[in-house]
């Protein structure tokens, strides 16, 4: 199944089948004793003798010649040309099928300059379409996107793009080897997809598209185009999440995960960057629906009320840890540490001095008081005399202010 697939497929990059059926250069190849291939070369090169030559030496050679051939536009040409020095079997099938030609022929001469020639072997091998890597290398790419070496034995050394006319594995080689080459050019290729590629500009912090003409695996041409805001969307996204969203923007990731609320970042993100083509700032809460704004005020509220009357911001950490930064004077009387989100999470306390720096930190308000708060009282009194510092921090009156202020 999987050959007569594949036999299928040939005869329709040949043009001989369309559907199930035959087309008429398909009945036309049909009477022909050669392979498709080889008859479509015999009709596209006129039925002339150079051509019906060169099917010759497609059909009936077995194997390399052997050593270095001088240079060609195409090795099989050359072949078909020293045909007095072929192998009798080459010989007579090239008798044979310049009779056949001669009844394909149209009137007048026909075509056999090495131009028509070498367009009527793509005609017959349009899927061994070849390009160089580099200029005059032997290393090639085929049609089929897979790797490929000239041999040393064939003399097409010009040109970037040439048919793999005979190729053959070699023994401990991952690549293919090349034996008989024509040399083509660009402009008798007709490209069969273009496609837009685009690609982020690490330079430029940028999408940047090209339009790209294939034929079959090779490109053959592109050039730059506008880029498609659409299309850009998702590259930008994904540069922002892997260098990162700021501190707003990771600490409402944070909120999100705490409260188990399904951002669906990358969605979100593609979202922030659609109309953008290069890296835009994102500011995620401003392309938030409401519904998720509100949830995520539920579940991970962005301040806390304190007993001083004052809020005091959540920091929403890694590891679901949610810490508050408080001077301790303001949680005077605070007994049970409030707990959030739905996981009813207690809430870390960092208790600041006077000068704002942690001087003890407690997600247990009530052993804090009886246990941490004498010995912080002990510390601190004599350096900030002006704040208030109850022997009782039970019955005290919560607050931010100095005792004159107060």
């Amino acid at each position: 199944e999987e050959r007569v697939a594949t036999a299928v497929d040939l005869l329709e990059h040949l043009g001989a089948l369309r559907g199930r059926r035959l087309t008429d250069l398909g009945e036309a190849l049909r009477p022909l004793p050669l392979h498709p291939r080889l008859g479509r070369v015999l009709l596209a090169g006129g039925g002339s003798p150079r051509a019906a030559a060169a099917c010759a030496v497609l059909a009936e050679r077995r194997g390399s010649g052997g050593g270095r051939a001088v240079a060609t536009d195409s090795d099989v040409l050359s072949l078909a040309d020293r045909m007095a020095e072929q192998p009798a079997a080459v010989r007579r099938a090239a008798r044979e099928l310049e009779i056949r030609g001669q009844r394909l022929a149209p009137p007048g001469d026909p075509e056999d300059d090495d131009v028509a020639l070498r367009r009527a072997l793509l005609a017959g091998f349009p899927d061994r379409v070849a390009r160089r890597r580099e200029p005059r290398s032997p290393r090639l790419v085929l049609a089929s996107g897979t790797g490929a070496v000239l041999a040393r034995e064939s003399g097409v050394w010009e040109g970037d793009f040439l048919l793999a006319l005979e190729i053959a594995g070699r023994r401990g080689r991952a690549e293919a080897l090349v034996s008989l080459a024509s040399r083509i050019e660009r402009e008798w290729l007709e490209p069969t997809r273009r496609e837009v590629v685009h690609r982020f500009d690490e330079a430029q912090d940028a999408v940047r598209a090209r339009e790209q003409a294939w034929y079959q695996g090779l490109v053959l041409e592109e050039r730059p185009v506008a880029p498609d805001p659409e299309s850009a969307a998702p590259l930008l996204a994904a540069v922002l999440q892997t260098r990162g969203l700021g501190p707003d923007n990771e600490g409402l990731v944070r909120r999100a995960d705490f409260a188990g609320v399904d951002l669906d970042l990358p969605a979100v993100l593609e979202r922030a960057c659609l109309g953008h083509t290069s890296l835009p700032v994102v500011d995620l809460r401003g392309v938030l629906p409401r519904s998720t704004l509100a949830a995520l005020e539920r579940g991970a509220p962005t301040h806390l009320a304190l007993p001083s009357g004052r809020r005091a911001r959540l920091d929403y950490r890694d590891g679901g840890l949610v810490v508050a930064a408080v001077k301790l004077q303001e949680l005077f009387g605070l007994g049970e540490t409030p707990r959030i989100g739905p996981r009813r999470e207690p809430v870390v306390f960092e208790m600041l001095a006077p000068n704002g720096r942690p001087v003890q930190t407690t997600s247990d308000l009530r052993s804090f008081w009886a246990r941490g708060y004498p010995e912080v009282r002990r510390e601190l009194r004599g350096r900030y005399p002006k704040h208030p510092w109850p022997e009782d921090p039970w019955t005290a009156e919560p607050t931010h202010r100095t005792k004159r202020r107060r």
